[in-house]
């Protein structure tokens, strides 16, 4: 059959390496990073030990995502801002577990202009007498902000949070208190803890107003 066999995975992986392509040129154009081209395989190296060199880096590397973002399965760059706490992307979300750490980009705009990030998602096992309860959390020493929501529906919901972490991006902790698998709810053979679905993270700016005479 196609795509079975070892010249199939040859080719699986020479296909997920062509779309990474316009990844890898973005990453050539950071500094202290070295991307050595193999047949199959692309090796990114950090040439850098400081930490403040290394901020910078990460601060670039976010920056090759842009606004809107929209998790999807194509979008291997994605993978950036999903710290810890997820599972494999699909083909139009990502499922969080009970707690799972974002990381978002913030553009330098973002320095003389009010940020916020629109994450768009779908609450796990939502029913009647079931909603659920999710804690955003953004982890900012100049300006902690922490929200909760109630989803009492499957409809995609909306949390509009604070973009302020310009030197290293914008972490953000989403934890589901009451996240459940569809083994436990349905007995389901997917037995994955699944908290929110996260579609996209969309940006608004809102430029401050000129002070009058």
């Amino acid at each position: 059959q196609p795509g079975t066999g070892a010249n199939g995975k040859l080719s699986c992986l020479s296909e997920q390496k062509q779309k990474l392509a316009a990844f890898l040129d973005e990453l050539r154009k950071i500094d202290n990073l070295s991307v050595t081209n193999g047949e199959l395989f692309a090796v990114v190296r950090l040439n850098v030990a400081d930490s403040s060199q290394r901020l910078k880096i990460r601060k670039a590397l976010l920056n090759t995502l842009s606004y809107p973002i929209n998790l999807t399965d194509e979008l291997e760059n994605t993978d950036l801002m999903l710290e810890s706490g997820w599972h494999e992307r699909e083909a139009h979300h990502v499922w969080s577990t009970q707690t799972a750490e974002l990381v978002l980009p913030v553009p330098d705009r973002c320095a003389s202009n009010n940020c916020q990030a629109v994450l768009k998602f779908v609450a796990f096992g939502v029913a009647p007498g079931r909603p659920a309860v999710i804690d955003f959390q953004t982890m900012s020493k100049s300006l902690p902000w922490h929200s909760r929501y109630v989803a009492t529906t499957s409809d995609t919901s909306t949390v509009v949070l604070p973009l302020t972490e310009l030197e290293k991006g914008q972490s953000v902790t989403i934890t589901t208190s009451n996240a459940t698998s569809p083994y436990a709810l349905t007995g389901s053979a997917d037995k994955r803890v699944l908290g929110i679905a996260l579609q996209s993270v969309e940006l608004l700016i809102d430029q401050p107003q000129p002070i009058s005479p």
